[in-house]
């Protein structure tokens, strides 16, 4: 079977698929095709999926500060006054919030935690890139007790996407701790910027846009080239 990590809202990945061939893909993908009629649950699966489930992803250190400042979103929407600076500060990390979600992606250097509950043979998929490295691996026993996986039991694989063991682990769950992102603000693909600033225009000027799960055209069209998507 062939498989996908992330899925797509605006379905710009169904192009790639062929027709009467079976996936597996993201939960939110799986749903996009069945709720259209694109797709069908499989009889030996809940739907054409990866169960998550038993995953959960956490940001445990927050960004040290966001892709771009109030004064470049000042300039970008040709505001002088700093009546507005408070909604133009919410607004950009809005719009960095969304453009993380939708990208998979970090955008400044932050640490996140994957709890994994799942059987786990070699590899774990890495749900946040750019991954920068890894802080630590601790397998959690039904009883609480914990143990620290030395970092010579595992390695980061080729892509940097996946965590690779060199040996089974078995326990109630593994907790991976690992930083990701660009790096500074000046390391933020410039594409990225501007379709934060883009958003951010759109979010002020039509205030009804705030929270709007579906990016603005433009927006998504700048992020794409940067979107982590596995066939």
């Amino acid at each position: 079977m062939l498989q996908t990590r992330y899925g797509s809202e605006d379905g710009f990945v169904i192009s790639r698929y062929q027709k009467n061939h079976q996936y597996k893909t993201a939960d939110s993908l799986a749903e996009y095709f069945i709720r259209r009629g694109l797709a069908k649950p499989l009889k030996h699966l809940e739907k054409i999926m990866f169960n998550t489930r038993n995953r959960r992803l956490e940001r445990v250190a927050a960004p040290a500060a966001e892709p771009v400042t109030v004064e470049e979103a000042k300039t970008y929407l040709r505001i002088d006054s700093a009546e507005e600076d408070i909604l133009i500060n919410d607004l950009i990390v809005a719009a960095r919030m969304s453009a993380e979600q939708w990208l998979r992606s970090s955008l400044i250097n932050q640490t996140w935690k994957l709890v994994y509950n799942e059987y786990v043979n070699d590899g774990i998929p890495l749900e946040m890139l750019p991954v920068v490295n890894i802080v630590s691996v601790i397998l959690v026993n039904r009883d609480s007790s914990s143990q620290v996986i030395s970092s010579d039991s595992y390695y980061l694989n080729a892509s940097r996407t996946s965590l690779m063991l060199d040996s089974r682990i078995d326990g109630f769950s593994i907790e991976i701790t690992y930083n990701t992102g660009y790096g500074n603000s000046s390391q933020v693909p410039t594409p990225i910027k501007y379709g934060i600033l883009s958003h951010i225009a759109a979010m002020y000027d039509e205030r009804g846009l705030i929270g709007q799960a579906i990016l603005p055209a433009q927006v998504s069209a700048l992020y794409s080239p940067f979107r982590e998507v596995l066939l």
